[in-house]
């Protein structure tokens, strides 16, 4: 599984807080995925988180995430891997990549997008073998 900027853990305090205009404001992301009522509901948000569901019988994974990510908190990719290490997983370490533009900065130099991509590649190779 290759995370390039999804988000992991929607009771993380550090989500609203690194964009609230995306996060929090009425008519976005929360209140998009849960409705008005429900934006704040920790249970809910707990449920719909992927961390929640974290087990020894996951794929393998590997994150990566621009620089300049501005939708997206890095302590999300943090979390999920120090949740799937403390269930036995082996999973690297953060790939953090030069990214430029909107949201989730993914425009990047020919070289850059090389490397990330190599990474990428070498570690579906080793899993799908």
């Amino acid at each position: 599984m290759i995370n390039q900027f999804g988000p992991t853990d929607l009771l993380d305090p550090d989500l609203e807080t690194f964009n609230p205009a995306f996060w929090s404001a009425p008519e976005r992301a929360l209140t998009k995925l849960f409705g008005p009522d429900d934006r704040n509901n920790a249970e809910l948000r707990r449920q719909a988180s992927p961390i929640t569901h974290v087990s020894a019988n996951d794929a393998e994974f590997i994150f990566t995430r621009s620089v300049n990510e501005k939708l997206i908190v890095k302590s999300q990719a943090m979390r999920m891997i120090e949740k799937l290490r403390g269930v036995g997983k082996t999973v690297p370490d953060l790939y953090e990549f030069q990214g430029e533009g909107p949201a989730h900065a993914v425009r990047m130099s020919r070289e850059e997008a090389e490397r990330v991509w190599g990474i990428q590649q070498e570690f579906l190779d080793r899993q799908l073998k």
